[in-house]
């Protein structure tokens, strides 16, 4: 009875950094999921799908930062699992950005270059609010490698902007 009055705590302490983790990795997850659906609008040069798409992949990364800053700290052991979740959403945006850039032309056919533009301004700067907040949940020796992650994403983004400019 005694052993279980004292791994009771514990238990919870684990269940509450787990589930912090859990949390993380569904904004990180939803937010990929949103920028697929956002490179295949541009793949179907569909305007209308192409300012859908990003304004719910703006939606969710704000949400996503709300989410984020009201997380818990996370252990080293699970800041270093959380790698795997921003690689795969860092490879999610090189392949939608990179499509985007290439095709420019056809979306300026469409006519919606300057929406696009101020899109990809936007997300930009969402991002950047959820990188620093992401950053201030891992532990401090994990940070520079999160931060490269984070400007990593923010270059494809920006080569994007000014492929719009």
């Amino acid at each position: 009875m005694r052993v279980l009055a004292t791994l009771a705590p514990v238990a919870v302490l684990v269940t509450q950094a787990v589930g912090q983790l859990s949390v993380i990795q569904g904004v990180l997850s939803g937010i990929q999921a949103d920028v697929v659906a956002y490179g295949n609008a541009f793949t179907a040069n569909n305007a209308a799908s192409i300012g859908d798409t990003g304004d719910k992949l703006l939606a969710t990364t704000t949400a996503g930062i709300t989410t984020v800053q009201g997380a818990t700290a996370v252990s080293l052991l699970d800041a270093l699992s959380l790698r795997t979740s921003i690689q795969n959403l860092q490879n999610a945006v090189d392949v939608t950005y990179d499509n985007a850039v290439a095709r420019q032309p056809a979306v300026e056919a469409l006519g919606i270059a300057g929406d696009v533009h101020a899109d990809f301004v936007a997300q930009r700067s969402t991002v950047a609010v959820l990188g620093a907040a992401i950053a201030a949940k891992v532990p401090a020796s994990v940070r520079p490698l999160a931060q490269t992650y984070i400007d990593n994403i923010d270059a494809s983004i920006a080569a994007a902007i000014e492929a719009y400019a």
